[in-house]
């Protein structure tokens, strides 16, 4: 196979590939990081929910979940990106992340601050440790 010939298999297989990720939900990359400018276009705005689910499950091994830490939006936070508190003897744990300052901040901001607080919330849950 000469060289032109062993370049045009190659890019078609690539145009399928992506072509793949345009017609199937949903396509996943695996060779890219989570804070990979690719995903500024595919997910500019996710949701922090499913960031949230996805994020305990790869690297806290679902605990924060389990344990009922929460995440949501806080429309009036306006100091910081995110902040994880820690409320009563029960342990209720909660991730909150500021809307006004990361809704027009590029995602990876985003991706950054929820796994930030959700060490925070790892420390509290496993080792009781209240201390930022």
């Amino acid at each position: 196979m000469d060289s032109d010939l062993a370049l045009a298999v190659a890019l078609q297989e690539q145009f399928d590939e992506e072509d793949k990720c345009k017609t199937e939900a949903p396509c996943v990359r695996t060779d890219t990081s989570i804070v990979d400018s690719y995903w500024e276009l595919a997910d500019p705005n996710p949701n922090i929910h499913e960031l949230f689910l996805q994020f305990d499950a790869t690297y806290f091994k679902s605990s924060l979940n389990n344990a009922g830490v929460e995440v949501k939006w806080s429309p009036r936070m306006t100091l910081c990106a995110g902040v994880c508190s820690y409320e009563g003897r029960g342990g209720l744990c909660s991730v909150r992340l500021s809307r006004p300052l990361l809704k027009y901040r590029p995602r990876r901001d985003l991706v950054q601050t929820l796994l930030h607080e959700m060490i925070h919330a790892y420390l509290f849950v496993s080792q009781h440790n209240t201390v930022s």
